[in-house]
């Protein structure tokens, strides 16, 4: 990790790029000028080909929801997108690096960073910019904030208004943490040859930008930390709590909150928890934030009553905000709410449901998830009709959310709609795409819409009778992999691979050796994910292919068509009533954990398996459980860094 991000803040001070700079002087032009230094940085992809911000931004995409254009003529940025943030402090420049960006596993894009050079300094350190200020006067800064495309050469500015604050700087090379936050920075496009602002240049205004990073987030999967977050009552039965592991410790780490905790999820680089916890009021699961070990809980939204509780969280993928279902509105009238990940009041996205609905309470969400530039939420939910799972897509950072329906009871018929047991997947094209049985559909099929609710349609490549199972989405958001069967083979679920903007029919992945069985179905899982590996060279999925109805863990190639590995054994081999119920890549590809009742049937414990190219193999026990308790899967295992 050490080695990349040096790589990246030599390129970035080399270019002069997008500098904002305000505090001590110094001498010299690089990361050696000057005293101790913290530096942040963020990579986004805002230029265009073009590099034409007005073009890009005006438009709507600018990562974190555009606000138009100011009254100077300004593209307005409401948020700067912070993915995969990164941090470490360098010894060798005393300077500590940052780094996010607006989508996964970029290799090169611009880069946003704050610089702190200390000096002893106290926190919070805050440092407003000015119109008067040029890169020459502000060398060696105090703090200091740039842009670049390290690959662009017209793509330089500098910022003139605004402020930058810095709430904590470590100077530890092994561990650390840098969080600062910008506010209404405005960014004039800059000549650094001549250190003046480009004539007629361009401009754009970041109106916030918050990070929290720690050394080890390390989220280009490198050989950094690298921890397995998981929920359930693994220590006490019925008493759920979140637990953290990072291979190759020997035990697990949990953290204690109020009496439990109902749900959770973490941020992409693993530097924050958001939880339903009952902290002050037991039985009543306000929305908190905590810290990985669970010290400083922040309440982010209270519940209005005893026995009302958040039951599931979405953290965004800029962890700017967190979706959440609770029943706020009423006991047992659950609904997807929104907040900022900092807090306040909750605002719902769930759609009316009808009035004089005689068991409203039956109307809830099924699922949910965030769009990946975190600007939109699917919710997939029986809200007009019980067992009829509509999908509404809903804008969701914008003053006032409107539920925008894609698929309506009527178009469902006398069938079920929407898939409840899939997560509803997002393109890199911006698409959702969904299993879903309309009112025409003999079975299961997949289907697509845009962010806007617009341009439903069943994939078109997908062959005409096929019905789908389990399926998943490459990091990237290009690469769709699922279980399908064919008319001449019903109901035994090969594994496949094809475009996720289908543009061309699916590639047979599995050996394609599977018969029709005498009942139910055979091979890859109908209700279970497909987990497509962060360096998409490998997939895992659960399914029978050993013995019908024991649900193991398999893997095959990304490329090519070979028998799936049996790559774990679990319980006594034959035994129909031992399951793999969930599976999670570590980042870095190496490494499978999942969940399986292995030792005591409907006892779920979590297993790792470190070899993914073998058959057959013991797993490693992880976590287990007492008598009755588990390892849950409706709250599932991840990994930090996300990929």
């Amino acid at each position: 990790m050490g080695n990349r991000l040096h790589r990246i803040g030599l390129l970035l001070l080399a270019g002069g790029a997008f500098a904002a700079c305000a505090g001590s002087s110094g001498n010299g032009n690089d990361l050696g000028a000057g005293g101790g230094h913290d530096f942040a940085a963020a990579p986004d992809d805002l230029s265009a080909a073009s590099s034409d911000l007005a073009v890009r931004d005006g438009s709507g995409r600018d990562g974190g929801g555009s606000g138009g254009f100011d009254g100077g003529g300004c593209v307005v940025v409401n948020t700067w997108p912070n993915l995969n943030p990164f941090a470490t402090f360098d010894s060798n420049f005393s300077v500590t690096y940052e780094l996010s960006t607006d989508q996964a596993m970029v290799s090169a894009s611009n880069v946003l960073s704050v610089e702190d050079w200390h000096a002893g300094a106290t926190y919070p350190k805050s440092v407003t910019f000015s119109s008067t200020d040029t890169y020459a006067s502000t060398n060696a800064c105090d703090v200091c904030v740039r842009l670049q495309d390290p690959t662009a050469t017209d793509f330089n500015f500098f910022a003139q208004a605004g402020t930058a604050t810095v709430t904590e700087a470590d100077q530890d090379p092994a561990n650390g943490r840098m969080k600062a936050t910008l506010t209404n920075v405005k960014l004039v496009e800059w000549d650094f040859t001549n250190d003046v602002p480009v004539a007629g240049g361009r401009c754009f205004i970041i109106n916030s930008d918050s990070f929290n990073v720690p050394w080890t987030a390390n989220t280009d999967g490198g050989t950094g930390a690298q921890t397995l977050w998981f929920w359930g009552d693994f220590v006490t039965n019925n008493v759920s709590q979140v637990a953290s592991w990072a291979p190759p410790a020997a035990t697990t780490s949990p953290i204690t909150l109020g009496s439990q905790v109902n749900a959770f999820d973490v941020t992409r680089d693993g530097s924050l928890l958001v939880v339903g916890a009952d902290v002050t009021t037991t039985g009543q699961f306000d929305l908190y934030s905590v810290n990985p070990d669970g010290s400083s809980p922040q309440l982010l939204a209270a519940m209005p009553a005893a026995g009302r509780k958040v039951s599931d969280v979405r953290i965004s993928p800029d962890g700017q905000w967190v979706a959440f279902v609770a029943d706020i509105d009423g006991a047992g009238l659950r609904d997807v709410w929104i907040v900022p990940i900092t807090g306040g009041t909750p605002v719902k996205l769930s759609p009316a449901r009808p009035a004089g609905a005689a068991t409203p309470t039956q109307l809830v969400p099924s699922q949910f998830d965030w769009s990946r530039d975190s600007q939109t939420v699917a919710i997939a939910g029986d809200y007009e009709v019980n067992s009829k799972e509509q999908l509404y897509l809903v804008a969701a950072t914008v003053a006032s959310p409107a539920p925008v329906t894609a698929i309506t009871s009527a178009a469902i018929g006398a069938n079920s709609g929407v898939g409840t047991s899939q997560t509803i997947l997002w393109t890199a094209g911006g698409r959702a795409i969904f299993k879903a049985r309309l009112s025409a559909d003999a079975g299961f099929r997949l289907y697509g819409v845009d962010a806007n609710g617009a341009n439903l349609a069943q994939f078109t490549r997908f062959p005409a009778g096929a019905q789908v199972a389990g399926m998943g989405l490459s990091p990237d958001g290009t690469l769709l992999a699922l279980g399908a069967d064919s008319v001449a083979q019903p109901n035994a679920y090969e594994l496949y691979t094809m475009p996720a903007d289908d543009s061309a029919a699916p590639t047979l992945r599995s050996a394609g050796t599977l018969l029709s069985p005498a009942s139910s179905h055979i091979g890859v899982d109908f209700f279970q994910p497909v987990y497509v590996s962060p360096d998409a060279t490998k997939i895992a999925f659960v399914g029978d292919f050993v013995t019908t109805g024991r649900e193991e863990l398999f893997v095959v190639g990304a490329t090519g068509s070979n028998a799936p590995i049996h790559v774990a054994t679990v319980g006594t081999a034959g035994d129909a009533t031992r399951d793999v119920k969930w599976a999670a890549w570590k980042p870095d590809s190496s490494t499978l954990a999942f969940i399986a009742d292995s030792r005591a049937d409907n006892d779920f414990e979590l297993y790792t398996i470190a070899d993914v190219t073998t058959a057959d193999q013991t797993p490693t026990l992880v976590q287990g459980v007492p008598t009755s308790g588990d390892v849950q899967e409706s709250q599932p295992p991840r990994w930090t860094p996300a990929p």
